[in-house]
């Protein structure tokens, strides 16, 4: 006998979805500082701003958008798959690196612009699906593949922004503090809409069967 599925609507926290905004400006920020600083060197130190700038990137790319998922409130307890975590994690890390890397290029066109925001983008938006695939709980979760597909699309089109801004900013001759808060407040809050669009993407209905799995930690109601 199959359990009974009862839909359940979560309530957003918007203190955690300040917190998510707050991390993804200063991600942002950060990224046009490491852009700039690789694309003044050469070499050794060029690899060196890519890899370092862009792991600190990274951590950011994956903190502001799990934080915004964790704002998502369900009635039911939750724990989370720190392993599944920790993949997000990495994944934010290649994507903020591999982002660096592509910010730091000369593009001869836009499809060269483009393919590149697509390899970016879609490893970006995945973090957010991961973090929600991390929770454990006495619940279903459906997918809504048209939506799925649509957040998917704006995670590319949000990298796609970030490229342009980031060629726009470091282009000028005095890229002045406004200029790189603005562009970064931008690109900051179009971040924090992929989990909120990810959320929408999927449904939730409670089951009377607990999970129960390893490697969990955390509950809340």
């Amino acid at each position: 006998m199959k359990p009974e599925l009862v839909a359940v609507n979560g309530v957003y926290d918007f203190r955690l979805l300040g917190i998510s905004a707050l991390l993804a400006i200063l991600m942002q920020y950060a990224a046009f500082e490491v852009v700039e600083r690789a694309r003044a060197t050469l070499g050794l130190t060029r690899r060196g701003w890519i890899l370092v700038g862009g792991t600190a990137v990274g951590i950011g790319l994956s903190a502001a958008p799990d934080c915004g998922i964790f704002a998502l409130r369900l009635p039911v307890p939750v724990r989370y798959h720190y392993p599944t975590l920790l993949l997000s994690l990495l994944l934010g890390i290649l994507s903020g690196v591999g982002g660096v890397f592509a910010a730091i290029r000369e593009y001869k066109g836009i499809i060269q612009a483009i393919t590149t925001s697509c390899a970016v983008g879609l490893s970006g938006g995945a973090v957010s699906y991961l973090c929600l695939r991390s929770w454990r709980m006495s619940a279903v979760v459906e997918y809504r593949w048209g939506l799925v597909l649509v957040s998917v699309a704006f995670g590319v089109l949000v990298f796609l922004l970030a490229l342009v801004l980031a060629n726009g900013v470091l282009r000028s001759q005095t890229p002045g503090f406004l200029r790189r808060l603005l562009s970064s407040s931008v690109v900051g809050f179009a971040l924090v809409a992929l989990p909120y669009s990810t959320s929408h993407a999927v449904r939730f209905s409670s089951t009377s069967v607990e999970v129960v799995s390893t490697h969990n930690f955390g509950i809340f109601r």
